[in-house]
């Protein structure tokens, strides 16, 4: 049986059979059944509603995976025409290699033909040049027997003249000397002629010998200056070829690097979609455990932290309002945590919300995806965001590089490195510097409050106006 509660007739009847029941009781019964009756439809009106944000909720997630197959498929098209584009690049360059050998290969088969064909012009000159020293030689030996031929008949027709002289009867052989002397004379002079011409032939040959010898000179830096050609055409070829493979070692490397970015980026779509753990800085600087993941069911999307336990709402934050992403030390939870490097916050116009990841992984997973979907969403890269995983890890380690640094006090890494090469400090050598210049140095301490005890070096103008006050 119902209760007059479960059924507001059955309570009305109820209540006007009992006996001493007034008209107030009954306007509060009348009341009372109103009220449930509204409760009744908001209820229904809710489960409706309810019924079809799950149908709404459905349809989303349908849409969604069939958007993630269309990417998948469009990777896969993607990477097949990488593989094509590397294919006809390596043909490309395997035919760039061969034309290039082959050019380099008649160049140096022409240049050593030609060299071939000069050594054997010098030879034959070097030939030449040698019979006509042979020639010249004769002729000298020559030249010199007619000399002394021509001497000795000089002095024996000078005896005769003598023996001749103290004899005046012998007129006919007088003719017969003149006779002699003109022959003499005619002989002389064709002597003067030949030894003329003999000369005018050495000079000659003399000059076409210096002729030959600056020929050969030349032909010699012809040949040198072609042999530094064909090695300086062979070493530019090599470092054409070696330029050739770094620039394919280069593009394979970025080509596998984007490769791999968006393969992981793939996934970490799909661990950030599903949640990663995190812990949230509460206001009075308290971490809470959460739960990071990004939601599209309205757009723009929305940045979303859940309680890791309850799994209830905590807070949001969304997509189009985020103008900058600061993370280690720039962000304001490093303060907060053991792990700065892991640590980062999310601006907006009206509110800062910072984090901090469970791990590396988490950290790695969570910045990209939030800097390539704001980017997405806004239309332009935000602020801090991150274009590369090697990017990221970069500045992951110089992170924990400062982390280190802080911890044992040893100022920037430039200090820490000079401290363990057991070098002297700015500061000291700063205080050195006053030991030993003296009067043109003051003692910082009495001039600044801080409990620094060196001296530092001051300008000329600095200490004037020091001693004047």
């Amino acid at each position: 049986p119902m209760s007059p509660a479960q059924s507001p007739e059955l309570g009305v009847s109820t209540l006007q059979a009992l006996p001493g029941r007034d008209d107030g009781d009954f306007q509060w019964a009348n009341a009372e059944r109103r009220r449930l009756e509204t409760e009744c439809r908001v209820h229904q009106l809710s489960s409706e509603e309810l019924r079809q944000e799950v149908q709404k909720l459905n349809e989303s997630c349908q849409l969604l995976q069939r958007e993630l197959e269309l990417e998948v498929k469009k990777g896969q098209l993607a990477e097949d025409r990488h593989g094509a584009e590397k294919e006809a690049l390596e043909a490309s360059l395997r035919n760039t290699h061969a034309q290039g050998q082959k050019d380099q290969h008649q160049a140096l088969h022409a240049v050593k033909s030609s060299n071939v064909e000069k050594d054997r012009a010098l030879q034959a000159l070097s030939s030449m040049l040698i019979e006509m020293q042979i020639v010249v030689a004769d002729l000298q030996k020559a030249l010199a027997e007619q000399l002394s031929g021509f001497r000795s008949l000089t002095l024996a027709v000078r005896s005769l003249l003598k023996d001749l002289r103290p004899l005046d009867a012998l007129q006919s052989q007088e003719k017969k000397l003149q006779e002699l002397q003109l022959q003499l004379r005619e002989a002389a002079k064709a002597f003067q002629k030949e030894r003329a011409e003999n000369s005018r032939m050495a000079g000659a040959r003399n000059a076409e010998l210096e002729g030959m010898k600056d020929m050969v000179k030349r032909w010699k830096k012809e040949t040198e200056a072609r042999k530094q050609h064909a090695e300086e055409l062979s070493q530019s070829l090599l470092q054409a070829s070696r330029k050739a493979e770094q620039q394919k070692r280069r593009e394979q490397r970025a080509l596998g690097e984007k490769t791999r970015d968006q393969i992981q980026m793939v996934k970490d779509v799909a661990r950030v979609w599903r949640g990663v753990g995190a812990s949230v800085v509460e206001p009075d600087g308290r971490l809470q455990k959460c739960r990071l993941r990004i939601e599209f069911d309205t757009w723009p999307g929305l940045l979303v932290w859940l309680d890791d336990q309850r799994s209830e709402w905590i807070g949001s934050c969304q997509l189009s309002a985020i103008n900058l992403l600061a993370y280690g030390f720039a962000s304001k939870a490093w303060n907060f945590c053991d792990a700065p490097e892991n640590s980062f916050s999310v601006h907006t116009a009206s509110n800062i919300f910072s984090f901090v990841s469970a791990g590396d992984a988490e950290f790695y997973s969570i910045l990209p995806v939030l800097s390539r979907l704001c980017a997405h969403v806004q239309g332009w890269p935000v602020m801090g965001s991150i274009s590369s995983r090697a990017q990221l890890v970069r500045w992951h380690g110089w992170c924990k590089v400062q982390q280190s640094l802080r911890k044992r006090k040893a100022g920037n890494l430039l200090t820490f490195i000079l401290e363990k090469l057991h070098r002297p400090k700015r500061q000291e050598k700063a205080a050195t510097m006053a030991d030993v210049e003296g009067p043109k140095q003051i003692n910082a301490q009495a001039m600044r409050p801080s409990g620094l005890k060196r001296l530092t070096a001051w300008s000329r103008t600095s200490a004037t106006r020091t001693r004047t006050s």
